[in-house]
């Protein structure tokens, strides 16, 4: 995504997983081949694929940037994590503070200024 400006505000998105051919059945376990298909018109090709039928998505976080705070809205997915029949999750390693570092998020600013952040490590979230 490329960053979106709204007056002062910036939004961009940091990507933790890419899911781009996951099952609908995934992510919405009652929904069947003809409700998404009745839904088409409106998903489209950007959400979903037109010739799998595959759900497009990712599981990402978005930095908000306004001239006073730096926000970021995270999905929690995380590193090192059970997760038992979720395949692309069950004790990912991924790059997700790395590449918060490479959009120019720098955690300890966050704390010398005196902001609370939420951690999760091992399943358990902390305040710091």
């Amino acid at each position: 995504m490329k960053p979106l400006s709204i007056g002062d505000v910036t939004v961009s998105k940091v990507i933790e997983l890419d899911r781009s051919a996951t099952p609908v059945g995934f992510m919405l376990p009652t929904s069947t081949p003809e409700r998404i298909a009745a839904q088409r018109d409106w998903l489209g090709p950007e959400l979903v694929d037109p010739v799998t039928g595959n759900h497009k998505a990712t599981i990402h976080s978005f930095i908000v940037r306004t001239p006073w705070h730096t926000v970021v809205i995270d999905t929690c997915v995380g590193n090192d994590k059970p997760r038992h029949g979720i395949e692309p999750w069950h004790m990912r390693t991924g790059t997700y503070l790395e590449d918060l570092a490479a959009a120019d998020l720098v955690l300890r600013q966050a704390r010398e200024q005196g902001i609370g952040l939420l951690l999760e490590l091992g399943g358990q979230r902390a305040l710091s």
